[in-house]
């Protein structure tokens, strides 16, 4: 309950024993009347209306007086609440961290805030035998690799495409992107395939903002590999996109 509200209770209480004790005596009053059978009030025994009222009276007064202690214990209690000896905006009675400095940051329970050092990112690079981190550069119109019959392009593709795609937007070339497949399957099923490869890398050049005219695409199937077929090793070399500038 705070002290707003607290007032307002006490003034009702008040009111409500005032009306209490005036409606005793008008009771009391009433009752004179009838056992006289005058307007004029009788005292019998000190028990009239006056004295009725003197009674109710002095109860509101010792009640009254009751909630005005009890009003100051509570403005004492929240002052105590309040208290802030330190300045540091956490009441002294929640300050696990009495007495610090005048213009210190604090958490919520009043102790110094501690800020944690930035972290040094060149810990986690590799390093090279000399001592510098090892940084791998990405090779522009290097070839695009792909999984076996897909012409899904690969995430370790995109650096290479990120790069072609700046160098194109910057000098205007025109390239060829020249579309391969392994030799699994027929020659007709290869021939697609390399095609569909070769359009895969134009849509994510043209979509990073290459003009389509710049980009020519052919497709050769399973012709022309740069790796045995025989061997698993080879075969994977052989499915591939090549840029040609021309």
């Amino acid at each position: 309950m705070n002290y707003s509200t607290l007032k307002k209770t006490v003034v009702l209480s008040f009111v409500s024993l005032m009306v209490v004790g005036m409606a005793k005596a008008q009771t009391a009053t009433d009752s004179n009347k009838t056992m006289s059978g005058s307007g004029t009030p009788k005292v019998l025994g000190g028990t009239g209306a006056y004295s009725t009222f003197s009674v109710g009276i002095k109860g509101l007064r010792q009640q009254v007086e009751a909630l005005k202690a009890r009003v100051g214990n509570i403005e004492t209690a929240v002052s105590g609440l309040k208290k802030d000896a330190d300045g540091d905006s956490v009441a002294d009675q929640f300050d696990k961290c009495p007495n610090t400095p005048a213009g210190t940051v604090v958490d919520g329970s009043g102790c110094p805030l501690v800020i944690p050092a930035p972290i040094d990112t060149s810990l986690f690079l590799r390093k090279s035998p000399n001592g510098y981190a090892a940084t791998t550069a990405v090779k522009v119109y290097a070839n695009i690799q792909f999984e076996f019959d897909s012409s899904v392009l690969k995430t370790e593709s995109y650096p290479i495409l990120d790069a072609t795609s700046a160098d194109l937007k910057s000098s205007g070339a025109i390239v060829e992107l020249d579309g391969y497949a392994s030799s699994e399957g027929t020659a007709a099923h290869n021939m697609r395939l390399s095609k569909d490869r070769a359009n895969s890398v134009k849509t994510c050049l043209v979509n990073s903002g290459v003009a389509a005219k710049k980009l020519k695409v052919k497709a050769f199937g399973e012709t022309h590999p740069v790796a045995d077929n025989s061997t698993e090793a080879g075969r994977i070399r052989n499915r591939r996109v090549e840029f040609k500038k021309k």
